[in-house]
């Protein structure tokens, strides 16, 4: 969870059974995800309602959505893509229309996590040395 900020997770690369993301510790909204593969899901009991069936990924919902972290969580679109890009004017989206017309693939998110090494690696060319001296 600590790298996920600053370096890029490929889930299947590193063969993942399970992985949390805690959203709200890397670009604000208050919310998680959980990826797991389908043959460990499947053998987890979900804290849910009994009458929720335990081979859906509704096991693990529990109570209403959060709403408003979903906006902060649409609101990284935009991000992921100025940071690809640097197109300034996506620093100016502001409407959930606008963002549902940013198309962010794969690649664009493999550049923005290369523009964000990048930007530590300035950083910690400072601080690194500082540390071991």
């Amino acid at each position: 969870m600590a790298f996920a900020p600053h370096r890029l997770v490929d889930v299947q690369k590193i063969d993942a059974d399970i992985y949390f993301v805690s959203w709200y510790k890397i670009y604000g909204p208050h919310m998680a995800s959980l990826y797991a593969k389908n043959r460990v899901f499947e053998g987890l009991q979900g804290p849910n309602h009994d009458f929720v069936p335990n081979d859906c990924v509704y096991k693990y919902e529990l109570g209403c959505q959060n709403y408003e972290s979903f906006g902060g969580f649409v609101g990284m679109l935009p991000y992921f893509k100025y940071l690809a890009t640097e197109d300034k004017a996506l620093l100016e989206v502001k409407t959930l229309k606008e963002m549902k017309k940013i198309k962010v693939t794969r690649d664009d998110i493999v550049k923005a996590y290369k523009k964000i090494v990048e930007l530590e690696s300035l950083f910690l060319g400072k601080l690194y040395p500082y540390l071991r001296s």
